[in-house]
């Protein structure tokens, strides 16, 4: 048995290598097809049936680009069964191909708005709960999602999504944390309501000098003095660094010096 298993795991290697050397269509498809099969065999005698539709989908959609909905159909349902087992090699070309289903029609904003969101969450857990080189991998991973995402996601959208979640639970140190990585990565949406929302509610869970300082950047470039000055103070007295406290006592000053023009 793990003979046989070991042969259908190679299987579509060696078919990869013929695929790419292939120059005739039809001969192509034939092989693409039977490498297909071969991940069929893998889930119907040894299971994993989530893994090696995950693999089945990316491989199809490095080989055949004209399928691009069946890969990603293959994609999406090993993703729904794997869950936060999927492997950190699926979310970039799963995405990547959502983009080109949404650039096509295929889908809608929403749709791959809503995939987006899941994907965020998925390699947002893995990045937590992984060590060393997996992580490494993660990270890298996280930061093809966040690249990928530009365009896909607007403030907008992530307010909407996460406006009730956050305020019907605005202790969760969790959940704080992540909508703010999102919103971060999103130009223009550290200054919006949502973030601000956010960062103070973290700022009481786990207040230091910096987070202080960036809320009182943005309640500054909001014209909202009166809470820029309270967050300049709470930096300058967490702080530890000489050279930011002097900046922070300095914009403190500009803000009483507009005051009184």
């Amino acid at each position: 048995q793990c003979a046989k298993e070991q042969t259908l795991a190679d299987g579509p290697i060696i078919y990869d290598y013929f695929i790419k050397l292939e120059k005739d269509p039809a001969k192509r498809k034939a092989y693409i097809d039977s490498a297909l099969e071969v991940y069929d065999a893998r889930i119907k005698y040894f299971n994993k049936e989530g893994f090696n539709l995950g693999k089945k989908g990316r491989d199809l959609l490095e080989w055949d680009s004209t399928r691009l909905d069946e890969a990603v159909a293959l994609i999406k349902k090993s993703i729904d069964l794997e869950k936060y087992k999927t492997t950190v090699y699926t979310p970039t070309p799963y995405l990547s191909a959502l983009r080109k289903q949404w650039a096509n029609g295929t889908i809608t904003k929403d749709q791959i708005v809503a995939e987006y969101l899941l994907l965020l969450d998925l390699v947002d857990y893995n990045v937590k709960n992984s060590t060393g080189k997996t992580l490494e991998s993660w990270n890298i991973t996280q930061q093809n999602i966040i690249s990928l995402g530009v365009g896909i996601a607007d403030c907008e959208t992530f307010t909407n999504f996460f406006k009730p979640k956050v305020e019907s639970d605005p202790t969760n140190v969790e959940l704080l944390e992540k909508v703010s990585v999102y919103l971060k990565s999103i130009n223009g949406c550290t200054c919006t309501y949502i973030y601000l929302f956010v960062s103070q509610k973290l700022f009481v869970q786990k207040p230091d000098a910096e987070s202080a300082r960036t809320l009182a950047q943005a309640f500054a470039s909001k014209n909202q003095e009166s809470k820029a000055v309270t967050y300049y103070n709470k930096a300058i007295e967490l702080g530890t660094d000489a050279t930011k406290k002097a900046e922070d006592h300095l914009d403190l000053a500009k803000i009483a010096y507009g005051n009184k023009l």
